[in-house]
């Protein structure tokens, strides 16, 4: 299966169709960015690494770190189902997450 399905239909919609304004305000609503200032440093960033392919690496910057802020507002319910699941007195080192600047240096 593609990657797109583990997301809401409406989010892979704008995906789809790259509107950056909704861009900018799902990576807000999941914490993927914090500002507007924060959101521009990615698109610095991402201009800087590959200027003449921008377009096509801003989406794909936009989709890592939309995961990203989805997997980190998760992380927490998805610790608490663990623990309900495994046997009592098994020790949990995790569920961890990778730091968002370690996906900024992918893109």
């Amino acid at each position: 299966p593609e990657q797109s399905s583990v997301l809401p239909p409406e989010m892979v919609l704008w995906l789809k169709a790259k509107y950056t304004s909704h861009a900018f305000v799902e990576l807000r609503n999941c914490g993927a960015v914090t500002s507007a200032d924060d959101f521009n440093d990615v698109i610095k960033g991402v201009v800087a690494k590959s200027p003449k392919y921008f377009a096509e690496h801003f989406w794909r910057a936009t989709f890592y770190l939309l995961l990203w802020g989805r997997a980190k507002h998760l992380q927490p319910f998805f610790l608490k189902e663990l623990k309900r699941r495994l046997p009592d007195g098994t020790v949990l080192d995790g569920p961890s997450l990778r730091p968002r600047s370690d996906y900024m240096v992918e893109m």
